[in-house]
């Protein structure tokens, strides 16, 4: 430890010759620090240019005149002054201020200090706190958030974290104003003390040793204290918990992670997972992220083993009860499967995975063991936030758990894009999101969950029949998951809503939100393990396969559709919903099943597309182009036929080397207006324009584009020239998302292909050149030179390119022949029930 001499610092401020060698700092070991009394600062630090460093006073002596006149104008000096001349009072000769007795830039000095601190505190003949921002001269004994609006209404002092050990390590503690005036010491403060701090005034008075608090008692007292470095929430702690560990500056939050673990190791206290949150929800760890969750603590006590067993008499049966030994729960430990303990678990209602566990610490008012929840998951159990029951009658049993302590990197926030647009169609309309503060972006309607909001539910409504479900949608310590919500419809009254009546929805979506909590567990899992079969990947970057389950509706013979898939951009997913007839076989609403094929949208679509068109690999070679639509690379078919034209909106089927054409979107509006409930005065929709880019930049004029492939069949090059050309794709509109959901109930589409995307251009050509050696010809090279005037037109199409897909509105899930002829017939007698009762 360095302490400064008190006298050479007050003969040098009196003007006293002080000899060039004479000591200012100087270092005691342990042996002889126990011979000396020594007096120790306590304040809040400045700003570095007020502080006084090592350096800076090791070589006060030797300092020139201009540059020691600035020193000891500085404010940080000044403390130090003034704490020398009450020490000097007192009677100590040697002093200890952190700002300059401690050298920071050997790392082994500052780690050696931080861990001793607690104990040169407690073993200092005075501890002098200087209140830099109070200028009365006592102590305030309520909260002034006019006087001190930074620190809580109290003085900046009893707001930071280091300040706690430094308050009750020492015996004796000497309050200042800005002024030094002495105020009192902590003592004869120790009720308003405890009403700043909520520590308790015999704790104050004579020490830790009084009251024995707990761990989760200190967590307390820290909870709101604040320290400009986040890894000091955890080394302020040190001492007061007795701990020792090195200090990582750009560790960050793992500091109080690696602190908790060390508390583990060393002490047994069941209040350290004793800790909560405001929010619901469920946690990667139980180990808290920071002080603030203990802040409710306060009042937790340790339960000695004998206390705790008589205490779960009554949850724990008698029997199972006297079989407990004292040493199975008087420790546990931290092994690399999570911390091993032993535990009473209670199963909670409406869950297989939830339980209530209960701990070996109380309230000082009440006896009964702090309970906690844990999630299950495999066989790993995780902290879980919410309000739950115990199910009535049931007993808890004592079980070996593995809890589990390394947070899992995740993101704050994940975001849903969700498309729903095929619900319109079916009546259903989106009604009302809960909670409200968990905005819908009505841009892209996508919803975005954070940290501290974990769910959400949206209502959608189809009043003319009566229905409703909602979809519940989740980001728990990384796993995103949703799920539908398809119980009874609420009372009829629901769906009718007068000017003056409260929404009753916003009630129908807090319960369904209030259950999340229960459910969450069960869901949040599957969407990892269905991306991945087999193995549990908790988190995915990267994006994944397409995910589909249908929910059945109660009293219907329908079911929502949900189509999930993990978007290439980080934290976002892409949800489409969609009513779908019951095939007569539903796969349970907790599964999720891989939908293969579908296309990573090259640009938006009305609807979730699946892959582009199904040939072998050597007529795909032969057939494609690729170039830049918006940027995005993208693979055209060729129309094959010189007579034929690709249309946009085109369907039809594919041989192995061409697309038959069967009929047009568009075309079918007219034929098919009244089958398909369209109004024919409704404005046509017009194409999406795109720009078309070459992939390369061996084009020479910008509206002329070029594309080369190699045909392994013939053996030759084959290339392409467009003038003009720009890609038109199906609009995003509902009039088209509605069109494409229809017209399967009256054209048999399964197994067609959709026209997307197409290539127009004002001329194209092309040519061919013979062998396939060497490097690709360019349409200036390839033996025939093409002007924009004058050439030979070889295509007759203006459309010569274009991109098929399946809509997955077009899909339908394969049943038997038997049960799809007995639904058939279950429709047909249900159209003729609901005729007879409108008829009623």
């Amino acid at each position: 430890m360095r302490l400064i001499h008190v006298r050479t610092i007050l003969d040098f401020e009196e003007g006293k010759k002080v000899d060039s060698e004479a000591i200012v700092l100087k270092e005691f070991g342990d042996e002889e620090l126990a011979q000396i009394k020594y007096g120790i600062l306590s304040h809040c630090w400045g700003t570095p240019q007020e502080e006084v460093q090592y350096k800076e006073m090791d070589a006060l002596i030797r300092m020139g005149g201009s540059a020691r006149k600035r020193l000891r104008q500085r404010s940080g000096y000044q403390k130090i002054h003034k704490s020398c001349e009450q020490a000097w009072k007192d009677g100590l000769a040697w002093f200890w201020v952190d700002t300059c007795c401690i050298n920071k830039e050997i790392n082994f000095e500052l780690t050696d200090a931080l861990n001793s601190m607690f104990r040169w505190y407690q073993n200092s003949g005075r501890c002098y706190v200087f209140l830099h921002d109070l200028n009365a001269k006592i102590l305030p004994t309520t909260s002034n958030e006019k006087t001190f609006p930074d620190s809580g209404g109290w003085p900046r002092w009893f707001s930071r974290g280091w300040t706690l050990q430094e308050l009750l390590a020492p015996s004796f503690v000497g309050f200042f104003n800005k002024d030094w005036h002495f105020i009192g010491d902590k003592k004869n403060l120790a009720k308003t003390i405890s009403s700043i701090t909520r520590i308790p005034s015999r704790i104050s008075k004579h020490g830790l040793g009084a009251g024995h608090p707990s761990v989760a008692q200190i967590m307390s007292w820290a909870a709101d204290r604040k320290t400009t470095r986040v890894e000091d929430r955890a080394y302020s702690l040190l001492g007061l918990l007795g701990v020792y560990m090195p200090t990582l500056y750009g560790e960050g939050t793992h500091a109080f992670r690696r602190l908790q673990l060390e508390i583990i190791r060393m002490n047994n206290d069941h209040s350290l997972f004793a800790w909560n949150r405001r929010d619901s929800g469920w946690s990667g760890s139980v180990l808290a992220d920071d002080p603030s969750f203990f802040r409710d603590c306060d009042d937790v006590i340790k339960m000695d083993p004998d206390e705790y067993l008589a205490a779960l008499k009554g949850v724990v049966p008698d029997n199972e009860l006297g079989d407990v030994k004292e040493e199975s729960i008087r420790s546990y430990t931290v092994t690399n499967a999570g911390i091993r303990i032993r535990l009473p678990l209670q199963r909670c209602r409406g869950s297989q995975s939830v339980f209530e566990a209960r701990l070996a610490c109380c309230r000082f008012v009440d006896s009964s063991p702090i309970s906690i929840y844990l999630v299950s998951f495999k066989s790993t159990y995780y902290r879980y936030f919410g309000h739950s029951q115990t199910i009535h009658g049931a007993t808890a049993t004592f079980q070996l758990l593995y809890l589990n302590y390394r947070e899992e990197t995740r993101q704050k926030d994940f975001t849903f894009k969700i498309d729903d647009r095929a619900l319109a169609c079916e009546g259903f309309v989106q009604h009302c999101v809960f909670p409200k503060h968990v905005p819908l972006n009505s841009e892209d309607n996508s919803v975005t969950l954070s940290y501290t909001h974990h769910y959400a539910v949206i209502v959608y409504v189809n009043s003319e029949a009566g229905t409703c479900f909602a979809l519940a949608i989740g980001y728990c310590s990384g796993y995103e998951w949703l799920h539908v919500i398809s119980d009874t419809p609420p009372a009829q009254q629901f769906f009718v809503i007068g000017p003056a009546t409260i929404d009753p929805w916003h009630s129908y979506a807090k319960r369904v939100y209030d259950l999340l909590w229960v459910v969450s567990p069960k869901h949040a899992p599957r969407v990892a393990q269905a991306c991945t079969p087999g193995i549990t990947r908790l988190h995915r970057e990267e994006e994944g396969p397409c995910l589909i389950k249908h929910v059945h509706l109660p009293k219907s013979i329908t079911g929502v559709q949900i189509v999930y898939r993990r978007l290439p951009q980080p934290n976002a997913c892409f949800v489409m919903l969609d009513i779908t007839r019951c095939a007569g076989c539903c796969v349970p609403p907790d599964v999720w099943q891989i939908l293969d094929g579908v296309s990573t949208n090259d640009f938006d679509m009305p609807c979730l597309m699946l892959d582009h068109t199904p040939l072998n690999t050597e007529v795909k070679n032969n057939a494609e182009h690729r170039f830049l639509v918006d940027g995005v690379p993208t693979s055209f078919m060729s129309a094959v036929t010189e007579s034929d034209e690709v249309k946009l909106g085109d369907y039809g089927l594919h041989t192995e080397s061409a697309f038959v054409r069967e009929g047009n979107l568009f075309e079918d509006i007219g034929s098919l207006t009244t089958n398909l409930h369209i109004n024919p005065k409704d404005p046509i929709p017009r194409p999406t324009e795109h720009k078309v880019r070459p992939e390369d930049s061996t084009t020479r004029e910008t509206n002329v584009i070029e594309s080369v492939r190699l045909n392994r069949r013939l053996s030759q090059w084959e290339v392409l020239v467009m003038w003009d050309p720009k890609a038109y794709s199906l609009p995003i509109e509902p009039h088209v998302v509605s069109l494409l959901k229809r017209l399967p109930r009256h054209l048999d589409l399964e197994d067609r292909w959709l026209v997307t995307t197409v290539i127009e251009c004002t001329d194209c050509s092309g040519a061919h050149t013979q062998g396939i050696i060497g490097v690709p010809p360019t349409w200036r090279n390839s033996g025939v030179f093409y002007k924009r005037e004058g050439y030979r037109n070889t295509l007759s199409t203006t459309t010569p390119l274009f991109v098929s897909k399946k809509p997955l509105l077009w899909r339908e899930e394969k049943t038997d022949k038997s049960t799809r002829s007995l639904f058939e017939d279950i429709r047909k007698y249900f159209r003729m029930l609901l005729r007879c009762v409108s008829s009623v």
